[in-house]
This record gives C-alpha cells, structure tokens and sequence, in this order.
C-alpha cells in the first residue's frame, strides 16, 4: 500500500510538471502572437512590451525583432542604435555552429543593418553614410564580410 501511495504521488507530481510546463509554453507562444501581431499592425510600443520579457528570457526572435525595430525608429519606437545593438548582441548569430572567438555576437546582425541600409528595405531608405556606419560596428566587432567590404569599398573610393 505504502510503495502504491508513492507511486500515485510521484505520478501526481509529473502531472503537476507537465500542466505548469504546458501551460507556460502555450503563454509564451500567446505572448510572441500578441506581439508579432503588434509588430504588424506597426504598434511598436505594444510590440515592445509584449516582445521584451521574451526577449529577457532568451527568445532570438524576439531579441531580433526588437533590435530591429530600434534601428528602423518608427511606430512609436525611437531610433536607438545602441539598444539596437544591445539587443542583437543579446541575440548572438543565428548559425548552427559555435561562433567565432573574440567575434562580437552582434556583428553578424550590424552587416544585415548595413546591407539594408546600402540596398534599401520596407522600413529603411537608402542612406550610404548609414550603411558605412554599421558596416564599420561589423567590421569593429571581427566579421570578416564586413572588414572586406570596408577594404572594398575604400579600393573602390580611391580609383577615381
């Protein structure tokens, strides 16, 4: 009898585990709705605020974002470089493999910022002196790409 109460109190126990465990997930998910939804509806304060304890908690999709919305500085957000930066290097890379040593985690995401700002993308004009920036934060920070786009662009600049 003793050895069948213990094994109804371990079993009650998972169970508990397993509803508390479900039902943060199904939140979490509820909250990365609510905010995306914002981000949607271009309510990036809302977004901001439904995105950010995620965000705390690790979620790079949510850490992504909103770096994203403070290089972009609209919705209600302000432009904010370096809490855009923050929190992409909060984020890390995205690849699969380890990152680089002495390679700052944000500087994959500073060249995406440069790429945006030297091709355009919904959300960000053109701007040259922008691009140049964040590809310099890339380069700063070790990525490779970055440097040698830098050493292309000044090989380019003084052929004329």
């Amino acid at each position: 009898m003793r050895k069948l109460l213990q094994l109804f109190r371990l079993a009650l126990i998972v169970a508990v585990l397993l509803v508390v465990g479900t039902s943060l997930h199904i939140l979490k998910n509820y909250q990365m709705m609510v905010g995306m939804s914002a981000e949607k509806e271009e309510n990036g304060i809302t977004a901001l605020e439904k995105l950010k304890p995620l965000a705390y908690l690790g979620n790079k999709i949510a850490q992504r974002t909103i770096g994203w919305r403070y290089v972009e500085g609209k919705y209600g957000v302000p432009k904010n470089d370096a809490h855009a930066i923050y929190w992409f290097r909060r984020c890390g890379s995205w690849s699969l493999v380890d990152d680089e040593d002495g390679v700052d985690p944000a500087a994959l995401h500073e060249l995406s910022v440069a790429r945006a700002y030297a091709e355009g993308r919904p959300g960000l004009k053109i701007d040259p002196a922008e691009s140049e920036k964040w590809l310099r934060l890339a380069a700063k920070g070790g990525n490779k790409e970055a440097a040698a786009m830098l050493a292309a662009r000044a090989e380019k600049g003084n052929t004329r």
